[in-house]
């Protein structure tokens, strides 16, 4: 099991299971560089796996169009991105890469206050699929019709503060503290979305064959946002952003981020309509992308099946 030894066996706490499902599905090993990266989602994970890919020397178009992938969410797709996670390994060479001192281990945070606002907008705001059950337990919650209600951003945050249990909540909007086992890895640098390109710099200069590469650059290439633009005009106010910060206090301790921001978080400027319209022409494009390739897989199981009748029919009739 990886990081047994890193993670104290004996804590009666740690769940040996989540953790390798989550080194599964968010560890990145790049061992040509000697960097291991820990996704959080909803802080620039989207970017940083294409970043990684990039200096990889991952050829995109042909990888993504060969795996039937059009548009740039494909890079979180296991199929897709070139680098293998921890447990691809064997355990004793995974917990190895965990405790080589070779290796720069990194994780990303953001500001809990536009981190929840995040997640709402994408998750719950656009009824991302996958989360159309949150969606009618929010409004269930708050006595709507599921039918015809969308949860706002308030009553998301009142339903996530009385039911959610902060270690074992949707990983979204779950405190980055626990998503990124932050107690119990030992990283040598925190991203900052609000720093990420000089922070991101700062890993690559660390490391002679990576210090040249200019990490602004790169990540300037795979800029991302899968929300709809949005104005934080309003969203917080002295108490809901109190309840936040109390759900949220260690990411706010362990990652230096001050619980009045809200303040300035609310004066962040209302989207104008050219940015509205690109945004939804972008996302609708993109979720016709993914129609597309459903009813293409399904296009294909038809004729698989059609042509197994036909030969049937076939060799009966001879």
């Amino acid at each position: 099991m990886i990081g047994v030894t890193m993670l104290r066996r004996t804590d009666r706490n740690f769940d040996a299971r989540s953790f390798k499902h989550d080194m599964r599905r968010r560890s990145y090993v790049s061992e040509r560089y000697k960097l291991v990266y820990l996704e959080t989602p909803k802080v620039a994970s989207t970017s940083l796996k294409w970043a990684l890919a990039h200096i990889e020397g991952f050829s995109v178009t042909p990888a993504v169009l060969r795996a039937g992938y059009k548009n740039e969410m494909s890079i979180h797709s296991r199929e897709i991105h070139p680098l293998p996670a921890l447990t691809d390994y064997p355990a004793s060479r995974a917990q190895a890469i965990l405790d080589d001192a070779k290796f720069k281990r990194f994780a990303a945070a953001r500001n809990p206050y536009t981190r929840l606002i995040a997640a709402w907008s994408d998750k719950i705001r656009q009824i991302e699929p996958g989360n159309s059950e949150t969606c009618v337990a929010i409004s269930r919650f708050h006595q709507k019709d599921p039918q015809t209600h969308n949860p706002s951003f308030r009553e998301f945050v009142s339903w996530m503060l009385e039911t959610n249990d902060r270690e074992n909540c949707n990983l979204h909007w779950r405190p980055q503290t626990d998503v990124i086992y932050a107690a119990r890895i030992k990283y040598d640098y925190i991203i900052k979305t609000e720093s990420i390109g000089a922070d991101l710099q700062r890993i690559f200069d660390a490391n002679p064959d990576t210090s040249s590469f200019n990490a602004r650059g790169i990540l300037a290439q795979y800029r991302y946002n899968e929300s709809l633009p949005l104005s934080y005009e309003g969203l917080y106010d002295s108490e809901l952003a109190r309840d936040v910060a109390e759900f949220y206090a260690e990411d706010f301790r362990r990652f230096n981020y001050d619980p009045d921001s809200w303040k300035s978080i609310n004066d962040r400027k209302a989207p104008t309509y050219a940015e509205l319209e690109q945004a939804a022409v972008r996302a609708i494009q993109q979720r016709n992308q993914v129609i597309e390739k459903a009813t293409m897989k399904t296009r294909k199981k038809v004729k698989l099946f059609l042509r197994r009748v036909y030969r049937k029919l076939i060799a009966r009739d001879a």
